[in-house]
């Protein structure tokens, strides 16, 4: 069995990583314009992508909404929260942790929840269907994005 609480929960934590980016594209603005449209680039991707899914997960009916992501996630949860307060205070002196922590995240993103968690599951569950070809295809793309954002931040952090 699918199990939709995961699939709903790795869907919100893409949700908050957007977040996340924009927040911290609005701290940076003044101190780094060009980092700041990157990361506005990456968290609009990235909500593009918790919607995708989450269009995906419902037609297939594998989307089951739970108040229990903390501990469905574990600690990629935890990272997200913690950046986010931080970001929260708006200080510029805590963006190159905050970026740091996003490094890793979308790592954990790409690697983790595309790779080995999303594209076999929803596989699995168009194995039936006509779209399958479709479907793999919109989540090959994300996973290409995911790629681009790991990178880009891991730039960004160099600099």
């Amino acid at each position: 069995m699918i199990d939709g609480k995961l699939l709903y929960c790795s869907i919100e934590l893409e949700r908050r990583v957007a977040s996340l980016c924009l927040e911290l594209a609005s701290v940076v603005e003044g101190e780094d314009k060009f980092a700041s449209i990157l990361l506005k680039q990456i968290g609009l991707e990235s909500s593009v992508h918790s919607e995708i899914l989450r269009s995906l997960s419902m037609a297939l009916g594998a989307y089951e909404e739970t108040g229990d992501c903390p501990a469905v996630i574990g600690e990629a949860w935890r990272r997200v929260e913690e950046a986010y307060s931080k970001i929260k205070q708006g200080k510029v002196a805590e963006a190159e942790s905050v970026l740091k922590d996003l490094v890793l995240l979308e790592g954990f993103a790409s690697e983790e929840t595309y790779h080995k968690l999303l594209l076999p599951l929803i596989s699995k569950l168009l194995q039936d269907e006509a779209p399958v070809d479709l479907a793999k295809l919109s989540i090959e793309k994300i996973i290409q994005d995911e790629a681009f954002h790991e990178k880009a931040l891991k730039k960004m952090a160099e600099i």
